[in-house]
């Protein structure tokens, strides 16, 4: 069941990345002229954030599928904090350029938020429960 979940979740991400990411540019740009310059690279953005997300999901279905044979994979599990790591290095960035570019509307920054507490949360559960 989790490795359907987590297929279905990977082709979903890889169609939205590919078709709705470029399609919203196009009708943004279409739409609001003003942002003009910020459509592209937050398009671009949006792809890598996904893709790195992807690689987390890929990574946590072999530390299931590992964790079912009994055995544990440090080595994928460093992989994947890195990852999410990098996740909310964009995030960061993204919330800051956002800012200094006068394009903070509540909704966009309030997303960003919670992409970067998921992260965070990522991140510090594991690192939580290492033992001194």
């Amino acid at each position: 069941m989790t490795l359907t979940v987590g297929l279905v979740a990977l082709i979903g991400t890889l169609l939205v990345g590919q078709t709705v990411l470029p399609s919203w540019g196009r009708s943004v740009r279409a739409m609001y002229p003003e942002a003009h310059r910020i459509v592209t690279p937050a398009v671009v953005w949006g792809i890598v954030v996904l893709a790195c997300l992807q690689a987390v999901a890929v990574i946590a279905l072999r530390l299931v599928a590992s964790a079912r044979a009994g055995r544990t994979a440090t080595g994928s599990a460093r992989a994947g904090l890195v990852l999410l790591g990098a996740v909310l290095v964009q995030v960061v960035v993204g919330f800051v350029g956002l800012s200094w570019l006068g394009f903070g509307q509540p909704g966009v920054m309030l997303g960003l938020i919670a992409i970067g507490l998921v992260c965070a949360v990522g991140i510090a559960v594991p690192l939580g429960r290492r033992s001194p």
